[in-house]
């Protein structure tokens, strides 16, 4: 019997570890994305709660609240981004 080098040895067992490793990889990638929407569904409220302490101020400061619109809008945006990127990453690992 002839031994394999161990340079090709421990080449074959991280490709194994890798391969056996990668469910478990996507699943944190998908829960760390998830999590990152929630951040965001969490920094929206914050904003809508600014803008309701924006309307009862006397005078009232329209940049300000225009700005906490824009930032909403933003922030809207980039959790539907984050939506697509799931759906598009991980919704076939979900069905392996």
């Amino acid at each position: 019997m002839k031994l394999l080098k161990y340079k090709d040895i421990i080449s074959k067992s991280k490709e194994k570890v890798d391969e056996l490793m990668a469910p478990v990889r996507t699943l944190r990638m998908r829960k760390k994305a998830e999590a990152e929407m929630l951040g965001i569904d969490e920094q929206i409220l914050d904003k809508e709660s600014k803008i309701q302490d924006i309307c009862l101020e006397y005078p009232m400061d329209f940049d300000k609240l225009l700005d906490t619109l824009d930032e909403i809008s933003i922030l809207e945006r980039r959790k539907e981004q984050y939506s697509l990127v799931i759906k598009d990453l991980f919704e076939e690992s979900e069905n392996v």
